[in-house]
């Protein structure tokens, strides 16, 4: 126990953080980084050995409930890979040239996801003596995508009370949707959302999905539009993609801008565009 939370702590450290008395100047994030055996084989870059990657656009996507607050257009993907690309830059990510060879495909998409409420007793797991007026409905998809593959294994801890204090934010917030009123629009519960998928480039080129790692970042919807709070989600997931976290790492990150320049270099843009995006990215 002791060796998992000198872990969970020493991957903490890597993030832009502030104080807890910043919270009104930073955004809360949680970051949760799952690593296929096919990933822990690959090398993490170094400044004098850069991962070259071919960046593709997933999109923007709306998941459960439509909500009706804090809802104006999602910037755009090539704004959005641009701000990705910058950011990956220093941690020794390259984009491949049109000649080069990317050993991996970087696959991002982002939107929010929120509950979906029905009436009934029950909601995301938690201790016996909760009682909520509604369940959700769509609680696997919610936590799919906010914690990932990791999210069922600590679901046994928020039913036995036993959760770190991080990880324990993320179920009470979700779980708070269900003292929504059934179809939950107001976002309760809700949280905006990024998804850096790693894929084998190689088998991507062949069509084949060979995921390497994914980084579910996430953040609450309540407050802030998408635009506000993406460039703050690039910035927490860089230094931990490829990291595999035992659990979400949730701090206080202080809020990025967008870089001046909104869209990736011609020859970027040249190279992820004649990359086959399958459906598994």
């Amino acid at each position: 126990m002791k060796t998992l939370i000198r872990v969970v702590v020493g991957l903490a450290a890597l993030l832009p953080i502030r104080a807890a008395a910043d919270d009104d100047v930073g955004l809360r994030v949680a970051v949760c980084v799952d690593v296929t055996p096919e990933g822990a084989k690959v090398a993490l870059p170094a400044a004098d050995r850069p991962v070259l990657y071919a960046p593709v656009a997933g999109g923007y996507r709306e998941v459960g409930a439509i909500l009706t607050f804090y809802q104006r257009t999602p910037p755009s993907d090539s704004r959005v890979l641009g701000q990705l690309i910058r950011a990956l830059a220093p941690r020794g990510y390259r984009v491949a040239g049109p000649r080069g060879a990317a050993s991996i495909v970087l696959s991002a998409r982002w939107g929010y996801v929120a509950p979906t409420t029905a009436p009934g007793r029950h909601a995301l797991p938690q201790p016996p003596s909760a009682r909520s007026r509604n369940w959700i409905t769509n609680r696997e998809v919610v936590m799919s995508y906010i914690i990932g593959d990791k999210w069922k294994d600590l679901a046994v801890n928020a039913r036995r009370g036993t959760l770190d204090p991080g990880t324990q934010e993320i179920f009470d917030d979700v779980r708070d949707a269900a003292n929504e009123n059934p179809g939950g629009t107001i976002g309760r519960g809700a949280r905006y959302y990024l998804i850096i998928s790693a894929l084998d480039a190689p088998a991507f080129a062949r069509n084949k999905a060979v995921l390497l790692w994914r980084a579910h970042v996430s953040a609450g919807y309540w407050g802030h539009y998408l635009d506000e709070v993406l460039p703050t989600l690039i910035a927490a997931a860089t230094p931990l993609l490829g990291r595999d976290t035992p659990r979400p790492v949730v701090t206080t990150v202080a809020m990025v801008p967008w870089g001046a320049d909104d869209k990736p270099e011609a020859s970027q843009v040249a190279h992820y565009g004649v990359v086959n995006p399958s459906p598994h990215s």
